[in-house]
């Protein structure tokens, strides 16, 4: 067992000097980048946002040399990891911010 201190990567889209979008990212060991806090304002929403923050975030694992990112999505936005290249793995289950996420893994 060790103790890992990996920096915290954000990601982020403005539009007229207004944040509407973002995305973080961290490593978690030495090959597993987790992405989490994927947000769009629902205003810019349905406009490929999420989706290029995702793509920002697995380019961000590759430069940390990581071979899979992970990410615990709620069940209504799957849609989106999905089509950045996400798999679901497992049940749906509860946590401290949603009734329904899962996780939801992509190999690099």
């Amino acid at each position: 067992m060790g103790v890992y201190n990996y920096t915290a990567s954000y990601f982020g889209i403005l539009h007229n000097n207004t944040l509407i979008a973002v995305n973080s990212g961290h490593k978690v060991n030495e090959t597993e980048y987790r992405s989490r806090g994927l947000w769009v304002d629902p205003v810019y929403r349905k406009k490929g946002l999420a989706t290029a923050l995702l793509k920002e975030t697995q380019k961000q694992a590759q430069i940390e040399n990581c071979t899979i990112i992970w990410s615990l999505p709620r069940k209504s936005a799957l849609p989106v990891y999905r089509k950045a290249g996400f798999l679901q793995f497992g049940d749906f289950f509860s946590t401290e911010t949603a009734d329904l996420n899962c996780y939801a893994v992509m190999d690099l």
